[in-house]
Parts: structure tokens; sequence; C-alpha cells
């Protein structure tokens, strides 16, 4: 008889293998029953070891030490929310796909989750996020041109270059962060010049990926961006409000939280 502590060790090693799994691999690989497998998974995402997705569970990467790209200027509670954000939009990523990493914290936790896929091309504007991809093997990462700055502790370059520089790409996915996402006024984010460069992407991807803390529904931030609509999938670390929920539902935006 195996012990919901050792199933536990297990489980933890699998997803620290393979990075993401079902529940049906998961009883398989155990010889439990799905429903062991489920009440694990729950057991384990109350101590913060991992995430659980719709039918599985993605791997939960601890902090790291202190680096001048990779300590967050948050709690550490917020840091899990956005491991956790970062996580479940890196799984939305497929082998071969050529995706575009916008700036900010919650992007470079994406670019992390996507070292077990396969032979991606991956333009960004994080500097972060480009220098913990560069030793990936099978990556094309390219780091756009621009102006480099900081923000929340993480770089990235800016700049009305980068307007003409996206103008003549296209990508399967972009994953954006944004500052404000608001009933009335939409998604906005802080500068103008974000707001000009995010505006040429989004006529050149076929799908828009919001990568958004629960914090940011309900503010907005000083740059329109456009309309709710012009996300296919918002992925965020909890459920949104019920009103924001029945709106986008209303737009086709689909919207993702681990359980």
């Amino acid at each position: 008889m195996v012990f919901a502590n050792e199933r536990h060790e297990q489980i933890l090693k699998l997803l620290e293998e393979k990075k993401k799994m079902s529940v049906a691999e998961l009883s398989g690989i155990l010889g439990v029953s799905e429903v062991t497998v489920r009440k694990d998974l729950e057991a384990l995402e109350r101590q913060k070891s991992l995430t659980r997705t719709f039918g599985g569970a993605l791997f939960l990467e601890p902090p790291k030490p202190a680096s001048s790209c990779s300590i967050p200027p948050e709690s550490l509670d917020d840091y899990g929310r956005k491991q956790a954000i970062g996580a479940l939009a890196a799984a939305l990523v497929g082998d071969e796909d050529f995706i575009f990493l916008g700036p900010g914290y919650t992007c470079l936790e994406v670019a992390k989750n996507l070292k077990s896929k396969n032979r991606l091309a991956i333009t960004t504007m994080n500097v972060s996020a480009c220098i913990e991809l560069a030793d990936t093997p099978e990556f094309n990462v390219m780091l756009a041109p621009g102006s480099f700055t900081k923000r929340n502790g993480t770089y990235y370059v800016t700049g009305s270059v980068l307007i003409d520089y996206f103008s003549d790409s296209y990508f399967d996915k972009i994953f954006l962060t944004m500052d404000g996402i608001s009933l009335t006024r939409g998604f906005s984010v802080l500068d103008d010049i974000t707001a000009r460069i995010f505006h040429v992407l989004l006529k050149h991807t076929s799908q828009v990926i919001v990568c958004a803390a629960s914090g940011k529904f309900g503010k907005s931030a000083m740059a329109p961006l456009g309309p709710l609509s012009i996300a296919d999938i918002i992925v965020t670390d909890r459920p949104v409000p019920e009103e924001y929920r029945r709106r986008l539902e209303e737009e086709g935006v689909r919207i993702l939280w681990p359980e």
C-alpha cells in the first residue's frame, strides 16, 4: 500500500520532469484511481507545490534566489500568483509555435515554463525573458531592438522603433500583460508608446493571450489599448468578478485560472 505522502512525492517528481501531466496519466503510473489523484492534486495545490489545471496539473517552479533579473519586487504571495499565471499560459503554447512575449514579470514567468517545448521561435521585448531562454536548445530567441529600460524588477526594450520593427512580423500567439482591465474602458497600459507597440502586434497574430493578475480587474491605466474583445484568452490567478465573466463570455473571450 502506498501512503498519500509517498504518492505526493512521486507526483512532484513526475511533474518536475515532465512539467505537465494529466490526471489519467498520473492514475496509470501511480496505480490508483483518478478520484484519488484529484484529491492528491488538491492537497498539493493547497501547499502551493503545483498548479491544477482542467484535467491535470502543472509543475510550479520554486522561487529562485536573488539575482539581477529574477527577483520580483512584490511579496512572495504576488510572486506565487504570477508563477501560476505563467505556468498556465505557457501550457497554451504548442511545439514549433512562433510567439511573442511582452514586457513584465508575468511574461518572464511564461518564459520560464516554456523550456519543455520543442523548436519554438520566440520574439520578445522582454530582456529578462530573453536571458532566461538564452541557453534553451532548439529555441530561436530574438530580442527586438529598442531603448533599454527597467520596470518592476525586469528589464525590457521600448521605443517607437518597435512599431516599424513589428509591422512586418506575424505570430501564432502573442502574450501581453495589462495594467488595467475595465468594463467601460477595456484594456489599458501605463504609457502611450507601449499602447502603440501593442496595437501593431494585435494586427499581426492569430491569437491574443492576456496574462493579468486578478488585481488588474476594475482598474484603468493611462493609455487605452482597446475593448475586452481584442483578447482571445485571459489567463489570471483566480475566478474573475461575475460581471466581467458575463461580459467576456458575451465577447467570446476565454478565461483561464488555476482550479
